[in-house]
């Protein structure tokens, strides 16, 4: 997963709802800051927008990515299809080999800057 979409996982608490044929997640950041929320929930719209199996942020009527739940930043995103594997092999690799390298060619022309953190 590149850098900044981990860094999105690995500081936001989740919760999925559920409409008729959509699953979504309600996410609760706990670290991120609403100053670099448009960073992230940009990129993951732009990757989206151009094919890759990615989170696609839903906006509100007024067009925003996110908004404030109980203090907190929140965003709500779609649900990638897809499950756990318990057992991996040499094909699903290659599998996300692929996904990386489209995922990685779609960002090159996000032209959003988002200086290192650390």
């Amino acid at each position: 997963m590149a850098p900044a979409l981990q860094e999105l996982f690995y500081q936001c608490a989740g919760l999925y709802l559920v409409q008729l044929l959509h699953r979504y997640v309600l996410t609760l950041f706990e670290k991120l800051t609403p100053a670099e929320l448009p960073f992230y929930l940009g990129l993951m719209a732009h990757l989206s927008a151009r094919g890759v199996p990615c989170p696609q942020p839903v906006a509100a009527n007024d067009g925003a990515l996110f908004s404030t739940l109980n203090g907190k930043p929140a965003a709500i995103v779609s649900c990638v299809p897809g499950r756990d594997l318990a057992d991996v092999d040499a094909t699903h690799c290659a599998k996300i080999g692929a996904l990386l390298a489209e995922m990685h060619i779609a960002g090159q022309s996000y032209a959003v800057p988002m200086p290192n953190p650390r």
